[in-house]
């Protein structure tokens, strides 16, 4: 496993990861990738809500009500995910 990035988990140094060790580097994986959907979830809220949109709203609407509202704000509503 040299060089890869199970090897900066492995704690004790013994060449394999166990795993408590491996369960640490999945923790870590999951946690960057909740910031990175956090922080674009975030900047679409702030896109939807400069576009007078409330974008909790957005989730309890049907597919083509919700594409509607967006495409008469002038957004593309493929680039949402709801």
């Amino acid at each position: 496993m040299a060089g890869s990035f199970w090897t900066l988990f492995d704690f004790d140094r013994d060449g394999t990861t166990d795993a408590g060790e491996k369960a640490a580097g999945t923790a870590v994986l999951c946690s960057v990738m909740d910031e990175s959907t956090e922080a674009a979830e975030e900047e679409d809220s702030d896109e939807l809500y400069a576009a007078g949109i409330d974008p909790e709203a957005l989730g309890f609407m049907g597919l083509a009500e919700r594409r509607g509202i967006l495409t008469r704000a002038g957004l593309d509503p493929d680039d949402y995910d709801f």
